[in-house]
C-alpha cells in the first residue's frame, strides 16, 4: 500500500528578498537603518515646509515664486530698514523732526507690501551731506538697498529711495537745517504759499467781522445744519472767501470730555447707503461750497473702506478734500490719492493753547515749515484770541516773504501736505 506523500511547503520569498540575500552581510546591517533615517528627513522637510515655509524660501535664496512668502519676507526687511535708519539717525542726527508721515499699501502680482513717504527736519547740529552719507554707508543685504538719491537745491533737501526686490518701500525726503543752507539757495522766485482755514463756523454770525474785512486769502469751514450756516456762506462769498464743509465723523471715545453728538455725524456703524445718503445731504447743506475736510473723526479717519464710501461722494461732487489729521493713524490721504480726489493735509493747528504768545508760536511754525516745504496749511478756530492774532499776522505775511493763498490752491490729486510734527493733535 502505498503511503501518501505529505503535501510540501512552498516558502514564498518576498519581493527582493533573493537579491537581498546576494548583498554582503556589512550592507544589509546598514540598510534598514540608512531606510528610515532617510524616511525621518523626508518627514521633518515636509513638516518645516508646511509650518515654516519663509525658512525654506530664506534657505533657497531669491527664487521665491509664492506670493504670500514673498510678502512676509518683505514685511520683515521693511522692520529691519527701519529699525537701521532710526539708529543712525539717533547717532548722528538726534533730535531729527518727523514732518511728514504717509503709509499706503501696495500689491502687485499677489506681493502684498508697505510703502512709506517720509519727510524729516534735521537739527541745527547735523549737517545733510553728514547725515546722507551716513545713511547710505548702513550695510544693506542683497535684499533691500538705495535705488535712488536725489539731491535738491529748492528746497534744500535730499532723497532716498529704498526697495527690497525692486518693490519701492521707503521714499525719505530730509532737508538741511537753516544754518546749513547755503544763503544762495534762500532766495526762491516764486515765494512759498500758506493757507489759513478757520473751522467750526456757523455757530456764531459774527465771530469773523475783524477778518472778514482783511483784503487777504483765507478759508471758512462750516458745519453742515449749524445755526448760522447758510448767513456765513454768504457773507464768505460777498468778500470772495473760500467755503469747506466741516464735515462731522465719529472720533474715539474719550471719557474725559464727553461732547455732544454734532447733527449730521456719520459715524463707522452706518452700511455704505447711510454714509452716502448723509454725506450728501451735509454736503449740499452748505452752499457755495468747494471743499470738504473733517471735523474729529479719529475713530472714522482710520478706515479706509468706510473712507472710500464718504470720498467716492466727494468726487462725484467734484469737491477737494482737507485731511485735518486729528489722528496720526489716518487713511484720508492715502484714500483721496487712489480715488483721484484733490487733497492736501493740515500741518499746524494754531489754537490747541489760546494764550496769544503760543497761537503767534503756532504761525512762526508754519512760517517755516512753509519756506522749508514751499507750502504749508494753519487750522484755526473762531475764538476770539485766535481772530485777533491773525488780524495782525495775515496782513503782515506778504511782508516776511509768504504768498497766502486759499486752501485749494495747496490741494493736488496725489495730495500735498504733511503732518507737521509727526503726532497728530487733538482738535480743541
Amino acid at each position: 500500500m502505498t503511503q501518501p506523500v505529505p503535501p510540501q511547503r512552498v516558502k514564498i520569498h518576498p519581493p527582493g528578498s533573493r537579491v537581498t540575500a546576494a548583498l554582503p552581510p556589512w550592507f544589509r546591517r546598514f540598510a534598514v537603518p540608512c531606510a528610515f533615517a532617510v524616511t525621518i528627513v523626508a518627514l521633518w522637510a515636509a513638516l518645516i515646509q508646511v509650518l515654516a515655509p519663509d525658512l525654506v524660501s530664506d534657505l533657497a535664496g531669491k527664487g521665491v515664486s509664492d506670493p504670500r512668502v514673498r510678502s512676509k519676507q518683505i514685511a520683515l526687511a521693511v522692520k529691519r530698514i527701519d529699525a537701521a535708519m532710526l539708529h543712525v539717525l539717533d547717532i548722528v542726527a538726534p533730535g531729527t523732526e518727523v514732518l511728514s508721515n504717509h503709509e499706503e499699501q501696495k500689491a502687485l502680482n499677489g506681493v502684498n507690501w508697505r510703502s512709506a513717504r517720509l519727510e524729516l527736519q534735521l537739527p541745527p547740529s547735523a549737517p545733510l551731506a553728514k547725515v546722507m552719507d551716513a545713511l547710505a554707508s548702513v550695510p544693506y543685504d542683497e535684499q533691500w538697498r538705495i535705488t535712488t538719491r536725489t539731491f535738491q537745491l529748492e528746497p534744500y533737501s535730499e532723497t532716498l529711495q529704498v526697495a527690497v526686490r525692486d518693490y519701492p518701500t521707503h521714499l525719505v525726503t530730509i532737508y538741511a537745517a537753516l544754518d546749513d543752507v547755503p544763503p544762495v539757495h534762500l532766495a526762491t522766485t516764486d515765494r512759498p504759499k500758506v493757507a489759513i482755514l478757520i473751522d467750526d463756523m456757523g455757530y456764531q454770525r459774527s465771530s469773523l467781522d475783524t477778518l472778514w474785512q482783511l483784503e487777504v486769502p483765507f478759508s471758512v469751514a462750516i458745519l453742515p445744519f449749524s445755526p448760522f450756516a447758510l448767513a456765513v456762506a454768504e457773507t464768505a462769498e460777498q468778500h470772495l472767501k473760500e467755503v469747506l464743509v466741516h464735515l462731522p465723523l465719529e472720533p474715539l471715545p474719550d471719557p474725559e470730555h464727553r461732547r455732544r453728538r454734532p447733527l449730521g455725524q456719520i459715524t463707522l456703524s452706518m452700511c455704505p447707503d447711510e454714509i452716502r445718503s448723509r454725506a450728501v445731504r451735509a454736503l449740499r447743506a452748505v452752499p457755495r461750497a468747494v471743499g470738504v475736510n473733517n471735523h474729529e473723526g479719529s475713530a472714522f479717519m482710520r478706515s479706509s473702506s468706510h473712507l472710500r464710501v464718504l470720498l467716492d461722494v466727494v468726487k462725484r461732487e467734484r469737491m477737494f478734500f482737507v485731511d485735518s489729521r486729528t489722528t496720526a493713524q489716518s487713511r484720508g490721504m492715502a484714500v483721496a490719492r487712489a480715488l483721484g480726489v484733490p487733497c492736501t493735509d493740515r500741518q499746524v493747528f494754531l489754537d490747541n493753547d489760546l494764550e496769544p504768545k503760543q497761537i503767534r508760536r503756532a504761525l512762526d511754525r508754519l512760517k517755516e515749515i512753509a519756506f522749508k516745504r514751499g507750502s504749508a496749511l494753519g487750522i484755526g478756530h473762531p475764538h476770539p484770541a485766535t481772530i485777533s492774532v491773525l488780524a495782525e499776522w495775515l496782513p503782515a505775511a506778504s511782508e516776511e516773504g509768504l504768498r497766502l493763498v486759499p486752501v485749494s490752491a495747496l490741494t493736488t490729486l496725489d495730495g500735498g501736505g504733511a503732518l507737521a510734527n509727526g503726532v497728530a493733535s487733538p482738535v480743541p
